[in-house]
């Protein structure tokens, strides 16, 4: 196939993307061309079926060549593309990190019904996508979560073989993460992570942490009440919270004080360890939220730093949503579930290079050199790729989701036809990310 300005822009900004994530190992051309193979075979085709790859970089060709699906296989099987992505999101994205910024852990899982295929290592759980159990294998991410309607930055991923252990894997990421950054993050957890030793394991670590109740019938304040009836008698201040797109969501907090108990049983003659905790209530739209806040002891003392961190907890939640967003692209855009390995180490392999794919289209490509000729390699061609009833479609829904558009318009044309004319028509601009 002949090759076209965009590939070549495309094949060599993603080269010097993967020198710098690979650093040493790209400098050996078996390895170069591996991973550049497999990143553009994934950036084309938005699939991670090797055949679908193999067709990307050979679409001239009705068959893949099996030769080069065999090649895929191995490059798979027998590279690592997953040591070095952790520590280039390190350098990259957690180096910047400041003090209370907010960083979301969850976990998602690659699934498949009816055992996927045969793939090594897999496990029954609960797909909370569609509600219903699959096999599959589990894996933990950590995302910096911006307050406004900005790319949620990944610094973290993992993948576990099966799905049991779901706490342990965030365990190790924030545990990662928070070594990294000295702690300085605040960190948002969903509602899966209430259980009592979870608590106050990140207590003792000194990690603050923001994490949802689940456990509604919890004797939090030792009275005999639920967590809604302890804090029915609290003040509530109003607040203003921050959407993703950037608008205002009139909110109420209000908060108190409880205490925890260490859930290893005292021994014999000695008395039980508590914890300060505080407990959050976030109300907005009729709907209430409720919250875990773990403080260092000596915040307790201060009641404006504890309104502080009940206001700065409800905000904080609202933009974990995010993280389920980067889980949805990262999924979608590179066709991660489509995958058919049966190998751990293949899917491994796999899902870090869509995490690569990522983080070049929404971290990297904009601040190449190449981007304005890309930009204007797409502008004018946008009228063969993009007016099919599909494409338009899917134009015209992401400049809905935006706050604002682009309508550049001149005065009307008038008799004189020519350049000077056509350059008054409306143009419609579309962004390309």
């Amino acid at each position: 196939m002949a090759r076209n300005i965009l590939q070549n822009e495309l094949e060599v900004t993603l080269g010097h993307f993967a020198d710098s994530v690979f650093g040493d190992k790209t400098k050996k051309k078996p390895f170069k061309k591996a991973a550049l193979s497999l990143l553009f075979g994934i950036f084309r085709s938005g699939s991670t079926l090797v055949s679908d790859i193999v067709r990307a970089l050979n679409p001239d060709e009705l068959e893949p060549p099996k030769e080069l699906r065999e090649r895929c296989s191995e490059w798979l099987e027998q590279r690592d593309f997953t040591s070095s992505l952790n520590l280039w999101m390190k350098n990259r994205f957690l180096s910047g990190v400041k003090l209370d910024d907010g960083i979301a852990f969850d976990n998602s899982d690659i699934s498949k019904i009816y055992g996927g295929a045969g793939m090594e290592g897999m496990e029954m759980g609960h797909d909370g996508s569609r509600s219903e159990p699959h096999m599959g294998h589990l894996f933990a991410a950590a995302t910096l979560v911006p307050s406004c309607n900005v790319v949620p930055k990944p610094v973290y991923v993992k993948l576990q073989k099966g799905k049991h252990g779901p706490l342990d894997l965030l365990k190790t990421a924030i545990s990662t993460v928070m070594t990294a950054t000295e702690s300085k993050p605040i960190g948002v957890i969903d509602r899966e992570a209430d259980a009592v030793d979870f608590i106050w394991w990140c207590i003792e670590k000194t990690y603050r942490m923001v994490i949802r109740v689940r456990h509604m019938k919890r004797d939090v304040a030792g009275t005999g009440q639920n967590v809604a009836q302890a804090l029915s008698d609290k003040p509530w201040r109003n607040i203003r919270l921050k959407r993703l797109s950037g608008d205002e969501q009139p909110a109420a907090v209000r908060h108190m004080v409880v205490q925890i108990d260490n859930p290893d049983k005292p021994k014999k003659n000695e008395r039980s360890e508590f914890r300060n905790l505080l407990l959050v209530e976030s109300r907005f739209n009729g709907k209430s939220l409720y919250f875990y806040v773990t403080l260092p002891e000596s915040e307790f003392s201060d009641p404006a730093q504890l309104a502080h961190r009940a206001e700065q907890a409800a905000q904080l939640y609202m933009n974990r949503w995010q993280i389920e967003i980067s889980f949805l692209r990262v999924k979608q855009d590179f066709g991660l579930e489509k995958a058919r390995v049966r190998t751990f180490k293949r899917l491994e392999n796999l899902l870090f290079l869509c995490y690569l794919c990522h983080i070049f289209t929404h971290f990297v490509l904009h601040g190449t050199d190449s981007f304005e000729k890309i930009v204007k390699v797409v502008k004018d061609n946008f009228r063969n790729v993009c007016l099919g009833a599909v494409a338009i479609l899917g134009n015209i829904r992401a400049l809905l989701g935006l706050r604002k558009v682009r309508f550049l318009t001149g005065r009307p044309p008038g008799r004189r036809r020519g350049r000077e004319a056509a350059s008054c028509e409306r143009q419609l601009i579309f962004s390309f990310v």
